[in-house]
């Protein structure tokens, strides 16, 4: 038996998976990596993402209005009207001047990368991977130390198998626990099938008590008691 004491990031994390569990509805389509976060942080980035898709396309108006003027100013006889016909030329020259130095900015912004990839790139540079807001550390903590007051018993994790050959049984050992403990007996039916044949398997488990970290290996056919 072990008495390894994790640290108490590692017990903020685990109740907060375990608020997730009770609370949220959870549909499970996951590859090698997750992120959490919330509609906020969603919705920021996707804002990000319009924002940059707008700019790939910002240099189609100063690129019309630059051609037009390059079109027309060629052609065209400046005559007096409120102004000088020199005034209207020099207007003509300096919109072309300004609606290219627009353009080139357009143009510049317009380099900025912008994908799927990308959003779920930025989501991932502002997801908080430790959340030490005082609110839910303390709330964390609170919970954590009921639990430890009441003598709470909380699987951790649970393995079942021989060698390399390990099945994660933490899921049943969880819904076997009665009324803050557990009598099983080690055997393939009890832990959901045979994840490897005609050899004998052990049980790891890694629980808490009593805000107490703990471990056990019980081999097949025996029983475990927890706690």
């Amino acid at each position: 038996m072990k008495n390894d004491t994790p640290p108490p990031q590692a017990e903020i994390v685990t109740f907060a998976g375990e608020l997730i569990q009770k609370t949220s509805r959870i549909h499970l389509n996951l590859g090698q990596e997750f992120v959490l976060t919330t509609d906020d942080k969603i919705r920021l980035c996707l804002n990000k993402h319009l924002s940059r898709v707008e700019k790939r396309n910002a240099w189609i108006t100063p690129l019309g209005v630059l051609l037009t003027i390059i079109i027309v100013f060629p052609t065209t006889t400046f005559q007096p009207f409120v102004c000088s016909a020199e005034t209207w030329e020099a207007v003509f020259i300096v919109s072309g001047v300004i609606c290219l130095g627009w353009l080139v900015r357009a143009i510049w912004q317009s380099r900025v990368a912008t994908s799927i990839d990308s959003v779920i790139d930025e989501i991932k540079r502002t997801a908080i991977a430790n959340d030490t807001s005082p609110t839910v550390v303390q709330e964390a903590e609170e919970r954590l130390s009921e639990n430890a007051q009441a003598g709470e018993l909380v699987i951790r994790s649970a393995t079942y198998g021989a060698g390399e050959t390990q099945k994660d049984v933490t899921e049943v050992l969880k819904s076997k626990v009665q009324q803050g403990k557990l009598q099983l007996e080690v055997t393939n039916d009890n832990l959901g099938g045979d994840p490897v044949q005609n050899v004998v398997k052990t049980l790891s488990v890694t629980y808490s008590y009593a805000g107490e970290a703990r471990s056990q290996e019980i081999t097949e056919h025996k029983m475990l008691s927890l706690p």
